[in-house]
């Protein structure tokens, strides 16, 4: 993937995101409340996916992503993330009340990025 395109999708993406930002804060809140993870995750793909829970359809919404809630042991239990990389991953995550962490998902490729609600 160039450069050119990368950002094309990061664009899309920051876009889509800052349009959910406040409901994806309140369901980020609402899984650390009830104890359901500590880590949660936003999965954001343009294709079919099957991990954690549909949020947000991009065609229902007219939007460029759909946005899933997953959590980080979800993403260990399917692979996404290697059971060596726990630890590291869980430091290196920011507080969920703050950020969300954003999993872009493309063919080939996938990417984590902390953003401010």
């Amino acid at each position: 993937m160039e450069n050119s395109d990368l950002q094309f999708l990061l664009d899309t993406l920051n876009k889509d995101i800052q349009f959910f930002k406040s409901q994806l804060k309140e369901v980020a809140l609402e899984m650390l409340d009830g104890g359901y993870t500590k880590y949660p995750v936003f999965a954001a793909h343009q294709h079919t996916l099957q991990l954690g829970e549909l949020l947000f359809d991009k065609e229902e919404f007219g939007r460029n992503w759909s946005i899933h809630a997953t959590t980080v042991e979800e993403l260990m239990e399917k692979g996404l993330v290697a059971t060596a990389n726990e630890k590291q991953f869980k430091e290196a995550f920011k507080d969920p009340k703050v950020y969300m962490c954003v999993l872009m998902i493309t063919p080939g490729n996938a990417h984590f990025a902390f953003v401010a609600y």
